[in-house]
């Protein structure tokens, strides 16, 4: 889900507060690397859901956007204000304002300090309230599946580079 910048728009929430209404039987995860990266899509329509660690002590998710009409999420959730890992993107990155890492591990901190002492925030709709367990086992992708998305990419940056 690569934007006109070649990048995901994501929205950075408490996991707390994310909500499942329908499908919760059709959730599945990928770890691209093997590390605790989870990306949670659709198992049926294959559509991102978001980015979570994989387990519930960090107490986040980033809601992927990307497929929804950012004047609407803007208005919903508030204007996208900050940007990550820049240099694989596409365009000027000169305009583009870019996150403070510090601060975002601050939040984190912060977020998972507070879910210690308030067990109601570790409660992900993606994850097993009793073992913290993600629901869906964790599919690690093959290093040819891994190296066939990063071509699919670098194809699309070219393609955005060419037409800028």
């Amino acid at each position: 889900m690569l934007d006109d910048h070649a990048g995901t728009h994501v929205y950075h929430m408490d996991s707390s507060k994310f909500e499942i209404a329908k499908g919760r039987d059709q959730l599945a995860c990928v770890t691209v690397t093997g590390g605790p990266l989870l990306r949670w899509y659709c198992a049926t329509c294959k559509t991102p859901i978001a980015n979570t660690l994989s387990s519930t002590r960090f107490v986040f998710l980033s809601l992927i956007l990307s497929g929804f009409d950012r004047g609407k999420t803007d208005a919903l959730l508030g204007q996208s204000v900050e940007h990550v890992a820049i240099a694989s993107g596409a365009g000027d990155p000169g305009k583009v304002k870019t996150a403070n890492m510090p601060g975002m591990l601050w939040n984190l901190l912060v977020r998972t300090i507070k879910a210690r002492f308030n067990p109601e925030l570790k409660k992900s709709p993606l994850f097993d309230d009793d073992t913290g367990k993600p629901l869906a086992v964790p599919i690690k992708l093959e290093k040819a599946e891994r190296l066939a998305i990063d071509e699919k990419a670098d194809i699309y940056r070219e393609v955005l580079a060419e037409a800028q």
